[in-house]
């Protein structure tokens, strides 16, 4: 009988076989592997790495090792490899190899995961292996990276200036430092493909430059509607290829799903029951986290001097990623993640009307720009990306919360060139707001959107204001007129009775009439208007007000108080001194 180093049969005369096994130590979870540990790895071994240079079909291409660098940073360790073959020669080390297992003496000894730009040679860094089965530890799993801490008061005074909101969005990956060694070596593009469908990433500002700064390389690619988790059908796959993942499999994490996708694409590392190894790098070094992950077919590889890359397809739901470190992506098979489930209808011009439904990961960090990007991107193919427009955020727009929270509802109208990028930063920032919120966790449960699309710019200025009478008693009613002139329209004058209140004290009374963006700067421009608990930042969201409409506020000069967030005029200074 054969046997192997983990097995040894011992044979007594009178035919009685007896079986003694050594129990060599394995990673938690995992069933007896080889893995050919680091301090065994030499300058001249030579093995093999596998990946996916086509459709789903894992080859070989043969490596050696040409460099060890121990200790880079605290419990990291790297070796060098030089990839050889007519492959290699053709392509180098492209985009899209990220995790691409390497063997060597036929154990599994790392992946690959780092390159130089401009190589004149097809040389990698490798993470080893037991690094990436570490983290299969006592992490917890299933949590979303939070927020780092921003203040109420701030996130507030930003959602009255939407016009800075676009480039708050515009610098969001900024944080993402771009791939580099543990130890800040830097490293050259090995970037890991973004494929984008149903989104035109170019018609985002800001969009490419953000996301190759960050080490990500975008892309367009094709799919279909939502996958779920499913045995994949016959012929779900070119010939020849696989519908399931093994190592040297092309794999997707799955950002957003459904009519609009976006995906990061790397390859397989290990597989070991229904757990997956993946990258040998971070994706955005997220930690605990719960992200879909896909299977991924190779449409073709083009080559570059820069740096060669992988076009690559998202095919099938499998599982989840539920770790993202430095040392790479762990996942399970089977495993549903979870999503926030977006549904958006929009009004075009010529009566027409068109549907999108897609999902967002639940990530807090994540998951506000990927709802910007996917509505921008879905405003700027639905019918023009440059020219005057209008873009309205109907009735009915809503935030379903989880639990006996009150709902989030929105209307509100923007107009000129930036309207859709507004509309979209203006949406996924209050998103931003409630997920961020520094009260409680907040679970939304799927959000409902009513877009309506007219092609020209639905503005108007104010000419001028005048009241019947400068001097009223209390109980009295003025008559005000606001005289208006629309775009390329004639002019319009309303005009309205304010009442003033039986209240009201003698003295001087200041009445201000502008749109709401103006009238809410004003009024929260105090430090004490903000909300102090969840309740109040969801009033307040319910009741912005709105573009489409011209508001009047009539104010005195003194004798107003804020506790804890709200008004309180004409208290008696004893009573004001108290409450304060």
């Amino acid at each position: 009988m054969p046997t192997n180093d983990n097995c040894r049969l011992t044979f007594f005369k009178w035919g009685i076989v007896l079986v003694f096994l050594a129990a060599y130590p394995s990673p938690p979870g995992w069933t007896a592997q080889k893995f050919f540990p680091f301090d065994k790895i030499e300058k001249g071994l030579r093995g093999h790495g596998l990946t996916v240079f086509e459709g789903t079909r894992v080859e070989e291409f043969p490596v050696e090792v040409i460099g060890i660098l121990p200790n880079i940073a605290p419990r990291r360790n790297l070796f060098l490899v030089r990839l050889q073959g007519e492959k290699a020669a053709r392509w180098g080390v492209a985009s899209g190899m990220s995790g691409s297992p390497i063997y060597l003496d036929g154990s599994l000894a790392g992946a690959l995961s780092y390159t130089w730009n401009f190589s004149k040679e097809p040389v990698a860094a490798v993470t080893p292996i037991h690094e990436m089965l570490d983290l299969l530890g006592e992490f917890p799993e299933r949590k979303a990276a939070s927020l780092p801490p921003a203040s109420t008061e701030s996130q507030i005074k930003l959602l009255f200036r939407p016009e800075r909101l676009v480039d708050y969005f515009n610098r969001y990956l900024e944080r993402t430092r771009p791939l580099s060694l543990p130890g800040g070596f830097p490293l050259g593009n090995l970037a890991i493909p973004i494929a984008f469908s149903g989104i035109e990433p170019a018609a985002i500002p800001g969009l490419p430059e953000q996301f190759e700064r960050s080490g990500f390389l975008p892309l367009p690619a094709s799919t279909g509607p939502i996958s779920r988790i499913l045995t994949p059908p016959a012929g779900a796959v070119p010939a020849g290829g696989t519908n399931e993942l093994q190592p040297g499999s092309a794999v997707a994490v799955k950002l957003i799903r459904g009519d609009v996708e976006v995906s990061a694409v790397g390859t397989v590392t290990h597989v070991d029951g229904d757990q997956v190894l993946a990258f040998g790098h971070p994706f955005l070094n997220l930690g605990s986290t719960d992200l879909p992950m896909a299977l991924a077919e190779v449409q073709t590889l083009l080559s570059s001097y820069s740096s060669s890359f992988k076009f690559a397809t998202p095919l099938q739901d499998v599982g989840s990623i539920h770790q993202d470190r430095m040392a790479g992506l762990a996942g399970r098979i089977g495993q549903e993640p979870a999503m926030l489930p977006v549904r958006l209808e929009i009004e075009l011009p010529g009566d027409r009307t068109q549907e999108y439904r897609f999902e967002v990961v639940e990530t807090p960090y994540l998951s506000p720009y990927l709802m910007y990007i996917a509505l921008n991107g879905i405003l700027s193919s639905a019918w023009k990306e440059f020219g005057e427009a209008t873009v309205e955020i109907q009735e009915g727009s809503t935030f379903l919360l989880a639990g006996n929270r009150e709902n989030v509802t929105l209307r509100n109208l923007f107009a000129g060139p930036t309207s859709p990028y507004t509309a979209s930063a203006t949406i996924a920032f209050i998103y931003h707001v409630l997920i961020g919120n520094e009260f409680e966790p907040v679970k939304v449960s799927g959000i409902n959107l009513r877009l309506r699309y007219v092609e020209e710019p639905r503005i108007a200025r104010i000419d001028r204001i005048w009241c019947d009478r400068d001097t009223v008693r209390a109980g009295e009613t003025v008559s005000l007129s606001v005289a208006m002139r629309p775009y390329r329209e004639p002019g319009v004058t309303r005009s309205l009775e304010i009442q003033i209140p039986e209240e009201t004290r003698p003295g001087k009374l200041l009445l201000q009439v502008g749109d709401g963006l103006s009238m809410s700067r004003r009024e929260h421009s105090a430090p004490e208007m903000v909300p102090r608990d969840l309740d109040q930042l969801i009033l307040l969201i319910n009741h912005l007000r709105t573009n489409d409409k011209v508001y009047v506020l009539l104010t005195r000069e003194e004798g107003e108080t804020v506790i804890r967030g709200e008004r309180f005029s004409h208290l008696p200074l004893s009573r004001a001194s108290v409450l304060l």
